[in-house]
Formats: C-alpha cells, structure tokens, sequence
C-alpha cells in the first residue's frame, strides 16, 4: 500500500479527513434507514443475501447518536472491525516515523490480514444462516 504521507501532497491528507468527517456528519444527521438517497448494499439487491457489512451505515448512524444497543442490532461485525479500520486510517493519515512502521507491520502483517479475511467470510455464512 502506498504511504499517503511521503507520496503525496499534504493537502491529499487533509482532503481526506475532511471527507470522512463529512461522512460522519451525514450519518450523525441523517438516518439511512429512512433515507433514499443513500447507497443500498449491492450484494443484498443482487442477491438477497447480507454481506458482513449490511447495515454498517444504520449501526454507525446509531453508534454515533449515543443508541449502542442498535449497533450490535444492525451489524455486529462493525464493532468487531470498525477499530481495525480506525486504526489503518490513524496509522496512515497520522502517523509517521517509527511509530507509523510499528503500527503498520501490527496492521499489516498477513496474519492480521488472514485473520480478519477469515472472520469477515465466517460473518458472511454466519450471519445468513442465522439470519442475523
């Protein structure tokens, strides 16, 4: 993966922590279930059936407007990778020097990778038969 801080202008960086502070805004203040507008999961339209992230946008709307219990409701596996992806942004947008390579050889390393591939396919079989 490229490292957006030695190959790119800082500017790129601050675009895109402007953008994902946009998007938290929008789901602070706007619910996707009752939204129009917002994007539907492809998968589910195509298939009928949940992808590990159905429902990450409804449970991020509830986790950021204090209903925690509505999380574990419409996406149990965000709570279980949202950390995981906070913690890629932080080590790529934020971080720098020894730290920053400390963190990504965590984040990066295949087993991490493996880890979280096998947990996002045992999610999509799980979550389906369940129906969760």
């Amino acid at each position: 993966m490229r490292d957006l801080k030695k190959n790119s202008h800082p500017t790129l960086r601050i675009v895109i922590l402007v953008m994902i502070l946009l998007g938290v805004i929008i789901l602070v203040t706007v619910d996707p279930s009752k939204s129009p507008w917002l994007p539907k999961c492809p998968i589910w339209l195509a298939t009928g059936l949940y992808c590990p992230g159905c429902g990450s946008q409804r449970a991020a709307h509830a986790l950021f407007t204090g209903h925690f219990a509505e999380v574990f409701r419409f996406n149990l596996y965000l709570l279980f990778a949202g950390p995981y992806l906070a913690a890629l942004i932080i080590e790529r947008l934020l971080l720098t020097g020894k730290l920053q390579q400390r963190c990504r050889n965590i984040l990066e390393h295949k087993y991490t990778i493996y880890f979280y591939l096998a947990t996002y396919c045992i999610w999509f079989v799980v979550r389906n038969i369940l129906k969760i």
